[in-house]
């Protein structure tokens, strides 16, 4: 049987043709192959689901793609780099968070690709064994914080294993940052005032003393070309 015969064919052609919607690029070129997604300029690498996989396991992986072909349009990494700390907690907050914003712009637009992201965050939480999570002590509160973030924006429950991470913070984390955080959906949109605010909610959180001096001065909007 040759590729063209191939039953994951069809897979590879819906798939292609998704991510190259949600990247709004139709010269994206997208390959399968096995080992961790991966992306270089405009050619991502996704995984291919095993033969007798389950519909969420596909799903899953439809995930990936359609979550690095959002992040190709939508995020900017330049920018993202002038806003986010250095390391630590605070840098895998922010990196949460501002995952959470790449999402919430794809499953506002079809209800497809949020299912698949859902599938997709599901399988990163299984397999960071957030599943087994059971004191909060186990729960990273930089990716409970990127997590409930997610739920505020896309208005969609969170997977079992992810709310398994949550439920050990979410009245923390409301306490502390919940008016920022429903602050962020107006600027869904617009990722230099997202990270900005992304910001402050690290420091509603306690991590202000991980935080670098942000952009010099104020960040003139005109200057910035952010995606829409």
């Amino acid at each position: 049987m040759n590729e063209a015969d191939s039953p994951l064919e069809p897979f590879k052609r819906a798939t292609t043709a998704t991510m190259r919607a949600l990247a709004e690029d139709d010269e994206l070129e997208v390959t399968f192959g096995p080992g961790a997604p991966s992306v270089r300029g405009n050619r991502i690498r996704v995984p291919l689901p095993a033969m007798g996989s389950s519909d969420e396991q596909i799903n899953a992986v439809r995930g990936v793609g359609d979550q690095f072909a959002l992040t190709l349009r939508h995020h900017d990494d330049k920018l993202h780099s002038q806003y986010a700390p250095q390391g630590g907690p605070a840098q895998e907050m922010f990196q949460w968070i501002e995952d959470a914003r790449v999402a919430a712009i794809g499953s506002q637009r079809m209800e497809g690709v949020a299912k698949n992201l859902d599938a997709h965050l599901e399988s990163q939480c299984q397999q960071a064994a957030f599943d087994t999570i059971t004191t909060e002590t186990e729960a990273p509160l930089s990716v409970a914080v990127g997590l409930l973030v997610r739920q505020e924006l896309t208005g969609r429950e969170l997977p079992p294993s992810a709310e398994n991470v949550v439920r050990f913070w979410r009245d923390h984390v409301e306490d502390h940052a919940g008016g920022h955080i429903r602050e962020l959906k107006s600027a869904v949109g617009d990722q230099a005032k997202f990270a900005s605010l992304c910001r402050t909610i690290i420091a509603d959180l306690g991590l202000a003393a991980d935080l670098d001096q942000p952009p010099e001065g104020d960040t003139n909007q005109d200057e910035i070309e952010t995606m829409d």
